[in-house]
């Protein structure tokens, strides 16, 4: 809440974008792309008033064997007042099935991460990827399954007239041989974070891009 004195004749507003997911790693025994930071929202001149950080990048999978897909994106640190931190996304073990993003547990907390991309272990069992996290009472989006090239469930965007987070998207599925990885699941908006694609071998094909985050949003009310 800011006194209307304060502010000048005309001020700067800027919504941030979602970041993109990383791109798939295009070649054999590569490791994969990072994912791209979301953009900045705030009000007033640089965010002078309020500024809400963008969504933290997801990170590359590895070629260590079974290869961990990518973590979804968190929102980083805000000003202003009741400004709110956004969860952590989820992360994967060597040959392991994705980590779930944390989930948001209070309304007016920042945005939830995605679910990371399931991985292959060492005897080429397709691991599942992760759920996005939650936001508030909204679910996350679901990981897939591995195999067949599913994709992870993109996150569900907060209801009409409601102003709050979306949930974060799930992971992708991992894949081998004739079975494509699975991308991850678009980040819902407001503000959530994509889920991590899944791993493939080479055998399959170069793997698949990331989920992206969602655009964020900036609300002003004077009375």
């Amino acid at each position: 809440m800011l006194q209307a004195s304060l502010l000048g004749a005309t001020e700067t507003l800027s919504v941030g974008a979602g970041g993109a997911g990383g791109a798939d790693a295009g070649a054999n025994d590569t490791n994969g792309n990072d994912g791209v930071t979301g953009g900045d929202s705030f009000f007033g001149t640089a965010g002078a008033w309020v500024r809400a950080a963008g969504g933290v990048l997801g990170n590359k999978g590895s070629t260590a064997p079974g290869g961990a897909g990518g973590a979804g994106g968190a929102a980083g640190n805000s000003r202003g007042l009741h400004c709110a931190t956004g969860t952590t996304g989820g992360d994967t073990a060597l040959g392991g099935t994705g980590g779930a993003g944390s989930n948001q547990t209070n309304l007016i907390g920042g945005a939830p991460g995605g679910g990371a991309g399931g991985a292959i272990n060492s005897g080429n069992t397709e691991r599942t990827g992760g759920a996005g996290g939650k936001a508030y009472n909204v679910a996350g989006g679901a990981g897939d399954a591995g195999g067949g090239g599913g994709a992870g469930t993109a996150g569900t965007a907060s209801g009409t007239g409601e102003v709050r987070a979306g949930s974060g998207g799930g992971g992708g599925g991992g894949g081998i041989g004739a079975d494509i990885a699975g991308a991850g699941g678009a980040g819902g908006k407001y503000g959530a974070g994509g889920g991590g694609a899944g791993a493939s071998n080479n055998t399959a094909n170069t793997g698949a891009d990331g989920g992206a985050g969602a655009d964020g949003i900036v609300l002003v009310i004077t009375y």
